[in-house]
């Protein structure tokens, strides 16, 4: 009931306000329990010389249980994880944060939902190759510049 409750605060209002003016957000879906945000396609930074279509994503933030689960609605692909939403989000949609773990953590504790959602699509496009699961980042499409994302 508290995160319903938190929702009704003029700083949530705001939140989803700065969230749908994050260039990556197609669109914000604002429900009882769950902070939905679905992206426009995301590409990667470059990674070894390449970049990655890593696609579209539905980022579903539990507002009850803190937890975050992120779906790929473009490329399931057969990577660490089979299938994987991407090379670090096994095929039920639950990311290895890595190093950012504290950091998302911090930002959901705070209710700080547009910093947690930019952190989220900063962690979409980037991939940790020296790592067993970013070592399969080649299972996704490249991106040739000049071609729409």
């Amino acid at each position: 009931l508290r995160a319903l409750e938190n929702l009704t605060f003029d700083k949530e209002k705001r939140e989803i306000e700065f969230i749908k003016n994050i260039p990556e957000v197609a669109k914000v879906v604002a429900a009882i329990r769950y902070l939905i945000i679905y992206t426009n396609e995301i590409i990667s930074y470059p990674i070894g010389g390449k970049r990655y279509r890593f696609g579209k994503f539905k980022i579903m933030i539990d507002l009850f249980t803190n937890d975050i689960r992120l779906y790929n609605l473009s490329y399931l692909r057969d990577g660490y994880w089979k299938p994987s939403q991407h090379p670090h989000i096994n095929g039920e949609g639950k990311p290895c944060w890595g190093n950012m773990a504290e950091t998302i953590a911090l930002l959901f504790s705070e209710r700080e939902y547009s910093a947690l959602v930019t952190v989220i699509i900063e962690f979409l496009k980037s991939v940790d190759t020296s790592d067993a699961a970013g070592k399969y980042v080649d299972r996704w499409p490249v991106y040739e510049e000049g071609e729409g994302a």
